[in-house]
């Protein structure tokens, strides 16, 4: 898929657009839109040593000649240097900078921002209904990686497709909880002004009176205010996105019959058996156990050590990607770093390793939903202790003739959930309307 650039906000265009005041950079340089940044940087170089003023004042040149070149050959390599702007420059400006032929600066050019804007909504429009569309193809394949990872035993994918859609009915057992899901994204937007309106009203509360203190204590007080925001929207995410996705998960598995209310109410909260006479009388002190609300957060400390540590590979794979990148220009002879390049820029290479590396991190994950659905049916009482990742690690690797396959089972199904998600990701534009009034974020 073609990579998708998002339009220039106000702040962008003012900056392109005193940059092209000196002229079209590509003709500057000597060099064509698909020209490589070793490329461009070799023009600029080459450009820079004959222009430069000091060099032009040696050859008996004492007009100013050298002085406005190398403005123009500056802001050139600036522009097309900068990779956002050179794809913001070659999408968005470049047609309407050679059609208004004005290459040698005189002036500059006027750009039709309605125009530009214009088409960046339409653009906006359709790359949304994309990612809608390929967010909607993700939802089987990871419904399928869940059942797979969930399951203590290896189990095929075709299994488990058969016996979801026999089970629920096709397009039910392929999108169970997704309505859910979907329904709880706006409890993360009020979250999310929440957090936002409270931030605000900090931030007006404390930097009056900081402003009066010494620079030293204010520059401490501010990095503990960042400190503290940041723990309060991790903790926030986290009380309110765990128990949705306990639950959305703890939907895929259960069997026919079971929808939202009956997982909340007697799977995760127990209310049959806090009220039912014959449950009552198994409890050793012949009471009804209470409503068990601390289920909503069940393994809630494992499952984030294992969210973190996926976040902390993937985080992993970006810097190995951008440190390989940076040195297959800096040393452009290098087999290992310009093959490296060249399979980590490819979206299913990317992918696959990706999904290889956390795929681990998902069976391990997906089990305590699956502990959780199993001991409601079975009729535990108490809920099992949640065991920390390493022991269930053990226990999954002992139970699968100590072999480590079933660690990677439902790698293909998370593959291509997170073929469509990289599509979805990269069809997220924000909103046009955040860009003509941009100043709102200074």
């Amino acid at each position: 898929m073609a990579k998708i650039i998002k339009p220039p906000t106000q702040e962008e265009m003012r900056d392109l657009t005193s940059l092209l005041s000196s002229g079209e950079p590509y003709e500057i340089l000597g060099c064509d839109p698909d020209s490589t940044q070793k490329e461009i940087t070799k023009r600029y170089r080459d450009l820079a040593r004959k222009h430069h003023p000091d060099k032009q004042q040696h050859n008996g040149n004492n007009k100013n000649d050298g002085g406005d070149m190398m403005t123009k050959i500056n802001n050139a390599y600036k522009l097309l240097s900068n990779e956002r702007f050179k794809e913001v420059y070659d999408v968005y400006l470049l047609q309407e900078m050679m059609m208004d032929g004005d290459g040698s600066g005189s002036g500059g050019v006027d750009f039709d921002t309605d125009r530009i804007y214009r088409e960046a909504r339409f653009k906006n429009i359709l790359l949304t209904s994309l990612g809608l569309l390929f967010n909607t193809f993700s939802i089987p394949f990871r419904t399928i990686a869940v059942v797979i990872q969930s399951n203590p035993t290896i189990i095929k994918p075709m299994t488990v497709l058969k016996s979801m859609t026999k089970g629920h009915g096709f397009f039910k057992g392929l999108f169970r909880g997704t309505a859910f899901l979907l329904s709880s994204s706006v409890l993360e937007l009020i979250r999310e002004k929440s957090i936002e309106t409270s931030f605000k009203y900090i931030d007006n509360l404390i930097i009056p009176s900081s402003s009066s203190s010494d620079s030293g204590s204010g520059s401490g007080g501010s990095k503990k205010l960042q400190i503290l925001k940041s723990f309060i929207n991790i903790f926030t995410k986290a009380i309110l996105n765990f128990p949705i996705r306990m639950i959305g998960n703890i939907l895929i598995l259960s069997p026919p019959g079971y929808g939202v209310f009956r997982v909340i109410k007697d799977v995760i909260l127990r209310y049959d058996q806090a009220t039912t006479g014959n449950i009552i009388m198994s409890v050793s002190n012949g009471r009804a156990p209470p409503i068990q609300w601390k289920n909503l957060f069940y393994s809630l400390g494992y499952s984030l050590a294992i969210v973190y540590s996926k976040k902390l590979i993937i985080k992993g794979l970006k810097v190995i990607d951008i440190h390989v990148y940076e040195g297959s220009i800096k040393d452009p002879n290098s087999k290992l770093y310009r093959y490296s390049n060249y399979l980590l820029s490819k979206t299913l290479f990317r992918v696959a390793l990706q999904t290889i590396l956390v795929n681990p991190f998902d069976v391990l994950h997906s089990q305590y939903p699956r502990i959780l659905l199993d001991s409601w049916l079975n009729g535990s009482i108490p809920v099992p202790v949640a065991q920390n990742p390493i022991s269930l690690a053990i226990d999954i690797y002992r139970s699968n003739n100590n072999s480590i396959t079933k660690f990677f089972n439902g790698v293909i199904p998370l593959f291509f959930c997170k073929i469509f998600e990289d599509f979805c990701e990269q069809c997220d534009v924000s909103d046009i309307d955040d860009y003509e009034d941009d100043d709102i974020y200074a």
